[in-house]
């Protein structure tokens, strides 16, 4: 899933994308729904205010001259959310969700993340990282948002990869999503830091 979307205050666009098990083309509508929800709901918790352009489905393919992932539709918009003033515009915070039931399997191989971001300056707290307060409601909000996309139909027996799925192309696989983490310090998207969440709340995604 890809989102697209603009900050008001800044003249660039901007993707993230999460993994989940794909649906049939007949469901991708209820799917880019849940995409408008997430906004609403999660990504406005801490972003400043922006607007959602597009969102598209993607699924990996293996045809003449290509392998990889190929957008298999896509949905324009036009969807404002977010608010205040902007921190700087490099500043995200950083989402995990990993399995924790495998661990035959390398961890890094079982474990995906994606970037909230551009941020609004009053989520950060006076000790430069998100309040607790933020960092919790953040959590439930996100785990909310995952039963909502694993109730939208996915193939038979297919169900424990139907919410946020950790995508390895190195094991070929998805994997269930067994933990979240919502990091309290704000990372910087074109770093080549660790990535990785920091001062972290783990929460179960059911």
């Amino acid at each position: 899933m890809v989102w697209s979307y603009e900050a008001d205050q800044f003249p660039e666009i901007s993707n993230f994308t999460m993994h989940t098990y794909l649906r049939e083309e007949a469901d991708f509508n209820d799917v880019f729904d849940w995409m408008e929800n997430f906004c609403a709901d999660v990504a406005t918790t801490v972003m400043t205010a922006c607007h959602l352009t597009r969102v598209a489905v993607a699924g990996w393919a293996t045809g003449p001259g290509f392998t990889g992932y190929h957008q298999l539709g896509a949905r324009d918009e036009n969807l404002g959310f977010g608010s205040g003033n902007p921190a700087p515009h490099q500043c995200a915070w950083v989402i995990g969700y990993r399995n924790t039931d495998e661990p035959a399997v390398a961890l890094g191989r079982r474990r995906n993340r994606f970037y909230l971001g551009p941020i609004k300056a009053s989520v950060i707290g006076t000790d430069s990282r998100m309040t607790t307060t933020i960092q919790g409601n953040l959590g439930s909000t996100m785990v909310t948002q995952n039963s909502e996309l694993a109730g939208i139909t996915v193939a038979a027996g297919k169900e424990d990869f139907a919410g946020l799925s950790p995508a390895s192309r190195a094991e070929g696989k998805l994997f269930k999503t067994d933990q979240f983490s919502f990091g309290r310090r704000y990372d910087v998207i074109r770093s080549r830091a660790e990535h990785v969440p920091e001062d972290v709340l783990y929460i179960a995604p059911e």
